[in-house]
């Protein structure tokens, strides 16, 4: 994978962005990353909607910093950065 990643147009870093300067402080001051929680559906037949659920994400990126601009405008100006081998060993 390494090899992968030393060849890859993406940077090592990976990347949580937050629209809120008080997150950011949070992550940094508790080093813990608080889970949001994306909504899901559960279908069955005839797609008949059975259930929906949560399910806890905190989501990264590892995009071109010539992307990050427009990156930004959508998930927050405040963010920090991780780099792969700190991810794997955590």
């Amino acid at each position: 994978m390494d090899h992968i990643m030393s060849k890859s147009l993406y940077p090592k870093t990976f990347f949580h962005f937050t629209n809120d300067i008080e997150k950011l402080e949070s992550i940094i001051t508790c080093k813990f990353f608080r889970p949001s929680y994306a909504r899901e559906t559960i279908y069955g037949k005839n797609q008949q909607k059975i259930r929906y659920f949560g399910i806890p994400m905190v989501s990264f990126c590892n995009i071109r910093l010539s992307l990050l601009s427009e990156h930004t405008q959508k998930y927050g100006s405040y963010g920090i950065g991780l780099t792969y081998d700190w991810i794997t060993r955590n």
